[in-house]
């Protein structure tokens, strides 16, 4: 409390005592009068504690937004996890807003809440977990949509020289400027009324859970499959090298040579960090393949957490993946760090809906993310082709 304000309530208090003792002491006080005098008193208590919290807001907005100590955090959270519980509920919006202020986030006029950075993470990391894709390529956190990178085309002349010899000046190389498409994905989940009311239901659980398994999902086909409109551009809409099967319509008969070829088509330096990535349904015919000697190319993991190999490399299932079909490319293989980056827009913001399904809530999730592929030169295809 500031010394301004705490004389300004002493100074009151003194007013309203010397009032009292006047009316006091006259004979046979007005009814009336008294009640007028209560009814000051009240609205200047009211008074006093309205630029109480006015003070505290604008203290809280003058904070700078980098060192914001745990319990700042904290009370941003909480405030977050009221609102979510208690949807529509003015009191508890309109903390949320002084909570938001203080970190000079921005709520928007759609009336969406940012996400608590701590609930962000933990949205990502489900999605991480769940979309192979995610896990294996170069991810990027960025704070707009106009970011690039250049790719070095490595196609430099050199020279041999000696110690003392004149160097020929080189052409410089080739770059090639990569800039992935962005964006929103729109993912609403719901839980119940009921739920929420309950003191013990974990709200950032439950929305960390949901929100991840949407965002892995939509995530999942776009990184892909997806066409760059408004998404990210998949990996299947680059140019890539390709091992064609042999079989106009499966794996064909010689599916191991063709899978070897496929991993030396690859690059060494790109070979060094390739992985394996196709379908459930695919992995299913794969793991019966077996090479000259007789030996299985798929050798399953012995310990949790680890990837199984094709020919020493790991391999990952990805439902995105097409199946085995005519014309359709089952398998990647080759080092998607290098072949696909991943552009997150930092952060992400919800939006609560507490009236279109009776009895419960819709929170839409609002993220934005790009993708593009980098270095089509360090992914290859399994094609289905004669």
């Amino acid at each position: 409390m500031s010394l301004e304000l705490k004389n300004a309530i002493e100074d009151s208090n003194k007013l309203i005592s010397a009032i009292r003792s006047e009316v006091e002491g006259v004979k046979n006080a007005d009814v009336i009068f008294e009640a007028k005098m209560a009814k000051i008193e009240a609205e200047l208590a009211n008074t006093i504690a309205l630029k109480s919290r006015l003070e505290a807001l604008e203290t809280a907005a003058a904070r700078p937004v980098a060192g914001k100590g745990a319990e700042a955090v904290d009370e941003y959270k909480a405030a977050f996890i009221e609102a979510i519980r208690k949807p529509g509920d003015l009191q508890a919006k309109q903390n949320f807003d002084m909570q938001a202020k203080s970190f000079n986030i921005a709520t928007g006029t759609t009336g969406g809440f940012a996400v608590p950075a701590s609930i962000a993470a933990e949205v990502v990391a489900i999605a991480t977990d769940l979309s192979p894709i995610r896990t294996l390529a170069r991810v990027v956190q960025v704070s707009s949509g106009d970011y690039a990178e250049l790719l070095d085309n490595a196609n430099a002349g050199f020279e041999w020289v000696g110690d003392d010899a004149t160097r020929t000046v080189q052409a410089a190389p080739t770059l090639t400027q990569v800039k992935p498409t962005f964006g929103e994905i729109s993912a609403p989940v719901q839980v119940s009324l009921a739920s929420l009311e309950d003191a013990v239901f974990d709200v950032s659980g439950w929305m960390t859970e949901s929100l991840g398994r949407k965002f892995a999902e939509a995530e999942g086909v776009a990184f892909l499959n997806g066409n760059g409109v408004n998404k990210p551009t998949g990996i299947m809409q680059a140019t890539l090298g390709t091992t064609k099967t042999g079989n106009a319509t499966g794996l064909g008969l010689d599916i191991a040579d063709k899978l070897v070829e496929l991993n030396y088509s690859v690059k060494g330096a790109y070979r060094a960090n390739a992985s394996w990535l196709m379908s459930s349904a695919t992995m299913a015919q794969i793991v019966k393949v077996k090479n000259a000697d007789g030996n299985y190319l798929f050798v399953p993991s012995l310990a949790a957490g680890v990837a199984p190999t094709i020919l020493g490399r790991p391999v990952y299932s990805d439902e995105g993946m097409p199946n085995i079909a005519a014309n359709a490319k089952p398998v990647l293989f080759g080092d998607f760090k290098q072949g696909y980056l991943i552009a997150d827009r930092v952060g992400f913001s919800v939006m609560l809906d507490p009236y279109s399904a009776s009895g419960f809530l819709t929170v839409k999730g609002r993220k934005r993310v790009g993708g593009i592929t980098k270095d089509a030169n360090a992914l290859k295809a399994l094609i289905v082709s004669a």
